[in-house]
């Protein structure tokens, strides 16, 4: 056994016995997110600008509401729409701006960890 691998009569082993198969898929499962919180403050001025603009909207802006509120020129909220779609973080629907769909807050238990946990 390398030091790597949990000892199988240990709690490590027998987390990783229950977990299974969830476990290894982690964030790399198909509905995992691809943009986080983290990234937003690794984005340039304006784009994170915008992607805080969207965050922070009571309701869905518009792109004329999002150019108004930032002071900037329609084409170029497009422009910032267009790099913030690329990266997962904005998308454009419906006319209006909302998080990406890997922002939206997600109701379920991360690999089903904590009602395994109950069974040890």
């Amino acid at each position: 056994m390398s030091a790597g691998e949990p000892t199988a009569g240990g709690l490590f082993g027998r987390i990783a016995g229950r977990l299974g198969d969830d476990a290894v898929a982690g964030t790399n499962a198909p509905d995992g997110p691809s943009f986080s919180m983290a990234d937003l403050v690794l984005l340039p001025a304006e784009e994170a600008a915008l992607a805080r603009f969207v965050l922070r909207a009571d309701e869905p802006p518009t792109v004329e509401h999002a150019a108004a509120g930032l002071q900037w020129a329609i084409d170029e909220v497009h422009r910032v729409i267009g790099r913030l779609s690329e990266v997962g973080a904005v998308e454009l629907a419906d006319g209006v701006l909302r998080p990406a769909g890997s922002w939206r807050i997600q109701r379920r238990q991360p690999a089903g960890i904590w009602s395994r946990l109950a069974d040890l």
